[in-house]
């Protein structure tokens, strides 16, 4: 600002207080003096909440230093300044396995987040079923063949099931001869007979009348069965023992 410039800002101002009457330079003075007075006290209390948070910082400073003067003194024979700085060289040397296993860790997060939802579905799904079989009657079955199962435990010895073992492949193939379709129909047509063998025969029947029903087809066909079924269960029984049909003759011979 130059000095012309200066002189006539000065000049307006003194005219400008020169206008003014005493008792608007009294107001003035008294607004600045009130500013002036809020600004001390602002600055008092700023100074002394500071010095009270200094005091109080202090004091607190002054506790956690003794604590861990405390716990040094502690720990002090398990630990120097060597195992520190040892400690920070192999966290710096492990930082990307660190990293490595906290996006492991995150990503068992995410799927825990993910697999929640489906195994609370799979939950309830499960608990649906366990009802239903439940009121079908599936655990009193198991119940009762567990009460079979503990039956066959306390009626048989353990002689019973070696022996049951020794002979389970000769049971495994009686069943498997069984099961076969014309051992089925076989079966089928006996079971059907012996439903038949409750009629009475009430008249008389004589020996021609026998004759004559040997010599239907139906009792040849009958008859032959019998035959071959009883020649069969010989030939078995000879075949399983240690002579044989010759055989035996053979002896049957030597013994005459």
């Amino acid at each position: 600002m130059s000095t012309d410039t200066r002189t006539r800002n000065e000049s307006e101002a003194g005219r400008g207080a020169g206008s003014m009457s005493i008792e608007e330079r009294l107001a003035s003075i008294d607004n600045r003096l009130a500013f002036l007075t809020r600004e001390i006290e602002e600055q008092s209390r700023s100074r002394r909440e500071r010095n009270d948070l200094m005091a109080d910082l202090g004091i607190v400073g002054g506790d956690v230093y003794k604590a861990a003067i405390t716990e040094f003194d502690q720990i002090a024979p398990y630990f120097d300044s060597d195992d520190a700085i040892e400690f920070m060289r192999r966290l710096l040397r492990n930082v990307r396995t660190i990293n490595q296993a906290l996006a492991q860790v995150e990503s068992v997060a995410e799927f825990t987040k993910d697999a929640t939802p489906l195994a609370m579905e799979a939950f309830h799904e499960l608990t649906l079923n366990l009802d239903a079989m439940d009121r079908k009657g599936y655990f009193e079955f198991g119940r009762e063949l567990l009460g079979i199962v503990d039956t066959i435990v306390t009626s048989f010895t353990i002689e019973d099931a070696r022996a049951l073992r020794e002979s389970v492949v000769s049971i495994v193939s009686t069943v498997k001869n069984m099961t076969q379709p014309e051992m089925l129909a076989a079966m089928n047509n006996a079971v059907s007979f012996y439903g038949q063998m409750g009629v009475d025969v009430d008249e008389e029947v004589s020996t021609w009348d026998l004759l004559k029903e040997l010599n239907s087809p139906e009792a040849r066909r009958g008859m032959a069965f019998m035959v071959r079924f009883m020649k069969n269960v010989a030939a078995a029984r000879y075949a399983s023992s240690s002579d044989s049909p010759d055989a035996a003759r053979t002896n049957e011979g030597g013994s005459r």
